[in-house]
């Protein structure tokens, strides 16, 4: 592996994406995303091939028949993953690169890449997680589901190398964070 390698994980609601995109945009950090694929349906202002490559279950299926991911996951129905071609090429080409995955995900590319810097993204408490996902989806209907899987998210947290929490109202702060790793 050339390039180097950083996920960014945690339990949803944490803040990933948030900081994420915010650290992608320091053209100063020079940082390349890998676009994940994924079989659920796009949120408002989602695009095809930048936010993820949005497939079928049935072609996501493919790619696992075919052992074409990298890692994947199965999460409230809907499988995530990344092609193992994408990410291989932007290493080989020596760049640092960006991915953003569930637990699953990050624990299962950790295995294949153990040289990848695990950052783990959590809040000040799991009450402020659930409000978060609440928030984002004020009709979800299984809010005690997500708690029992918020559970197992947090156990992830003694296997990464980093611990970035984001406090409420002070995304800025959490994303500094993760830029002086990123940077170290």
């Amino acid at each position: 592996m050339k390039g180097h390698l950083f996920v960014i994980t945690g339990p949803s609601g944490a803040g990933k994406s948030s900081i994420a995109e915010a650290l992608l945009a320091k053209h100063t950090l020079d940082l390349k995303r890998v676009v994940t694929c994924t079989t659920r349906t796009p949120r408002p202002g989602e695009l095809n091939d930048v936010d993820y490559h949005f497939l079928t279950h049935e072609e996501f299926e493919r790619l696992i028949a075919t052992d074409a991911l990298l890692e994947w996951a199965q999460v409230y129905g809907n499988y995530y993953g990344s092609r193992k071609q994408d990410v291989q090429e932007m290493l080989d080409r020596g760049e640092t690169v960006l991915i953003v995955l569930d637990v699953q995900g990050a624990a299962r590319l950790h295995n294949i890449f153990p040289e990848a810097k695990i950052i783990f993204i959590t809040a000040d408490s799991s009450d402020i997680l659930r409000d978060r996902i609440i928030r984002r989806n004020p009709k979800l209907n299984d809010v005690d589901d997500r708690q029992a899987v918020l559970q197992k998210e947090l156990a992830f947290i003694d296997k990464s190398d980093f611990i970035v929490t984001n406090h409420e109202d002070r995304l800025e702060e959490a994303t500094k964070e993760v830029e002086g790793i990123v940077l170290s």
